[in-house]
């Protein structure tokens, strides 16, 4: 199966595009277009859903002036992206048929400190395990990596801690074992 075209879009214009399925879910795959637009020097991020049912396009639309870039996951009908510089991510529903916007919402992403002036350089990884979103972080001193699950709708739980010491040899190991 091809995707129809879409339409045209300005010649300074970004188009990304998810490909989304979880058997688990439905037996249907959608595509989600995030499509970025400049516009006087700020970036404006239309989306649209295709269907792989009735083969359409949705005439729903979401609009954000944020930049959500990397890391996604699709998990139970739900696209998760993650913000580009952010530490949140960006929750929108696959939906049915949509004739108005798309049910999203915004949850912050575990492990990075309550303070905004404060720019975290160690990027954390999205994951699933059966069927649970999870995200898996170092921590700023680097000896450890803690792994939490979405427990409902913006509720982190750290499942797991490992310690670089179990992992590592002395000799590439920094991190000393605790006593």
């Amino acid at each position: 199966m091809a995707l129809p075209d879409t339409e045209p879009g300005p010649a300074r214009s970004n188009n990304a595009f998810e490909l989304c399925f979880d058997p688990l879910w439905s037996e249907h795959f959608y595509v989600f277009k995030l499509h970025s637009i400049e516009v006087m020097s700020c970036i404006n991020t239309e989306v649209k859903v295709f269907f792989s049912k009735d083969s359409t396009w949705s005439s729903c639309l979401w609009k954000t002036r944020d930049p959500f870039e990397g890391d996604s996951l699709f998990v139970n009908g739900v696209l998760y992206l993650k913000h580009f510089i952010l530490n949140k991510i960006l929750a929108l529903d696959a939906p049915d048929t949509c004739t108005q916007g798309l049910n999203h919402r915004f949850i912050q992403l575990p492990g990075y400190p309550d303070r905004t002036d404060i720019f975290c350089c160690y990027n954390g990884r999205l994951s699933q395990s059966s069927g649970v979103l999870c995200y898996a972080k170092q921590e700023l001193d680097g000896c450890a990596i803690r792994i939490w699950s979405l427990e409902g709708p913006d509720r982190w739980v750290v499942k797991h801690r490992l310690s670089m010491v179990d992992v590592l040899p002395p000799s590439r190991n920094s991190c000393r074992r605790n006593a």
